[in-house]
């Protein structure tokens, strides 16, 4: 099963842990936007790789995972979640809602905890 974190550019640091922990359970994550030491802004051709590398992950992936317990300020993982929604593919939240899409979630959590947690036992 491959998974697709999206998140907060912020968040990167915290998330990647969790990236870890949902490895030694056995699932691939494809989220290479993880592993970026810098966002691309003002340099339009880096954020073009950027955005074709992170849908191919995305289309590359059973299910999306959205991270909002940090609020994002660019609005990136919003945009990666919506490739989600057309993709039809599982989509689980993790924080709160922030808009009226994250409801359209298979299912929705408060921690990461909550969400590890069901997926363990799935």
């Amino acid at each position: 099963m491959t998974i697709f974190m999206a998140g907060s550019f912020a968040a990167r640091e915290r998330l990647r842990q969790i990236r870890e922990r949902l490895r030694s359970m056995g699932y691939t994550v494809h989220s290479q936007w993880l592993d970026e030491t810098t966002e691309c802004w003002g340099n339009p051709h880096a954020c073009l790789l950027q955005m074709t590398r992170d849908i191919t992950d995305i289309n590359g992936s059973d299910m999306i995972i959205l991270d909002t317990i940090d609020v994002t300020t660019y609005g990136n993982s919003y945009t990666e979640w919506g490739v989600g929604l057309g993709r039809m593919m599982r989509k689980y939240l993790v924080g709160p809602p922030r808009n009226h899409y994250h409801y359209l979630a298979t299912r929705l959590f408060d921690t990461w905890d909550e969400c590890i947690g069901f997926l363990q036992n799935t």
